[in-house]
């Protein structure tokens, strides 16, 4: 905390994410595990600022990484994935 109304923090969490997975265009190749599920670690900082009494701003920077994901279709072919996604997140709040 940089003081009563302001203050900077941190986060980290736990991801689950089930994916559906399909391919198209492509002759003779049905994916043979479309379904798959993800997990991952999210963590992130942020800034909390009073503007007023009831008003507030928070800026707020999240990576989340996801375990690689992995998909063969009855073909042979495959493919690797390794999802990530940064966040950056600006709001306004009221305090009521």
């Amino acid at each position: 905390m940089i003081n009563p109304t302001n203050g900077i923090y941190a986060k980290v969490g736990y991801m689950h994410s089930d994916l559906k997975i399909t391919s198209a265009n492509i002759t003779g190749s049905a994916l043979t595990d479309n379904n798959i599920s993800v997990h991952g670690v999210q963590y992130g900082v942020g800034y909390k600022g009073a503007i007023d009494k009831n008003l507030y701003v928070k800026a707020e920077y999240t990576v989340s990484n996801y375990a690689s994901v992995d998909a063969t279709s009855d073909s042979g072919n495959r493919f690797t994935a390794n999802p990530e996604t940064k966040n950056y997140t600006l709001s306004l709040g009221y305090t009521f």
